[in-house]
């Protein structure tokens, strides 16, 4: 009896700290709960920076990708540009030395006859006074009427141009003393040209020869002279037909430089050649198309400072996005680093949560298995106590029968 007793109160002492062992474990867990959650949280909140700083990456390295295929299509718009320029750097080159391959034909007088160049250097050395240059040289004939307007000219297509008589009369005596050959002159103060003709342009006649090409106001009269009455057309039947009704001083001549009189001669074969009577036009035509070159040049030029100016812009634009982008991949290798540690922090409270319920349910089988036996001894102790209460009744009884 004495040892139940003594085992009953080993149990109830056992359990006592049992149950003070339950109550700091289940103060541990909600400690342990806690932790855990917080833990959670932090790795939630980790994670969503870490997702923030991936879509910052992203947008970042799409700004940066804009930045540099914007940088990559001005320089190669630049680069075209330079190259353009060079071609119309090579193209006004060219340009200038056919102008000056023009000029010096001019200027050393080829391809006129022998006795305009005796009037026009004479000219040029102070030796003819009045001069106005060989005609040739002050028409602007379009270049599918050259050969036409050539023919219609004839001897006087490299006439010299004289202001006065008193001018011609010094031409005919330097002529006299050269023997250089025969000029045709014309005196602007003796011209007398007729009406010029006046007729209705159309798909085979051309027009009037003295209307098609160009001259200055003053050589008006010897262009209506000399062209005023001829009529440019296509070809041999068209002039015969034109000139039917005309009267007897026309002429019709055609693109091939054949001269129809009305009067029924004709003039055909090849005609002299008309290098002098193309060079206004060419020289006009190289002007206007070096002027262009130089605006185009100018134009490409003020292009490419502008692009110079964007790619400067550009380029310091993409240092920014650059270094914007360093700064959000370093965000987010931080982000990521955040994120590993909070996650090996919130597994440890997990665990550490999950020890501490195991803790828990031990102490409470522990508790259990301690009272349940505590239960068992008391049952046991207190039938025996009666047991023994009965013998004691028992001996008492039959003690008193025996005293009897």
């Amino acid at each position: 009896r004495a040892g139940w007793q003594a085992r009953i109160y080993e149990l109830a002492a056992r359990s006592e700290t049992q149950k003070q062992k339950l109550e700091a474990a289940t103060h541990a867990i909600v400690v342990a709960k806690s932790e855990a959650g917080h833990a959670l949280q932090e790795f939630k909140a980790a994670t969503t920076a870490r997702q923030k700083a991936e879509l910052d990456i992203q947008k970042a390295e799409a700004v940066f990708q804009s930045v540099e295929t914007r940088l990559a299509g001005l320089e190669e718009k630049l680069k075209q540009r330079q190259l353009e320029r060079d071609a119309k750097y090579a193209q006004q080159s060219r340009l200038k030395t056919q102008l000056d391959v023009l000029e010096q034909a001019e200027q050393s007088l080829a391809g006129y006859a022998d006795g305009a160049k005796l009037l026009l250097d004479a000219a040029r050395n102070s030796k003819l006074g009045g001069s106005r240059g060989a005609l040739s040289a002050a028409l602007d004939v379009p270049a599918d009427l050259e050969v036409a307007i050539s023919a219609a000219l004839g001897e006087y297509t490299d006439a010299v141009i004289l202001t006065s008589g008193q001018d011609t009369e010094q031409a005919l005596a330097l002529l006299d003393s050269d023997k250089s050959g025969p000029a045709s002159l014309l005196t602007l103060d003796w011209l007398s040209p007729a009406e010029p003709l006046k007729t209705k342009p159309d798909t085979n006649c051309l027009g009037v020869a003295s209307n098609l090409v160009k001259a200055r106001a003053e050589l008006r009269p010897a262009i209506d002279l000399l062209l005023g009455h001829v009529l440019v057309v296509r070809d041999r039947k068209v002039a015969r037909r034109v000139l039917a009704g005309q009267p007897k001083n026309v002429r019709a001549v055609t693109l091939l430089g054949e001269v129809f009189h009305a009067t029924g001669q004709v003039l055909a074969g090849k005609p002299a050649t008309t290098a002098a009577l193309g060079r206004p036009r060419q020289r006009r035509e190289l002007q206007e198309s070096l002027a262009e070159a130089e605006r185009q040049i100018s134009a490409l030029d003020n292009e490419m400072k502008k692009l110079s100016v964007q790619i400067g812009t550009s380029h310091e634009h993409e240092a920014y996005c650059k270094d914007t982008l360093d700064v959000k991949r370093a965000g987010l290798e931080a982000a990521r680093d955040t994120e590993r540690q909070t996650q090996v922090q919130e597994e440890k409270a997990q665990r550490q949560l999950d020890w501490q319920s195991i803790q828990k349910q031990n102490i409470e089988s522990e508790i259990l298995q301690a009272e349940k036996e505590c239960q068992q001894y008391t049952e046991t102790l207190s039938q025996s106590e009666m047991h023994a209460a009965q013998a004691q009744d028992t001996l008492q009884t039959k003690t008193a029968e025996l005293a009897a």
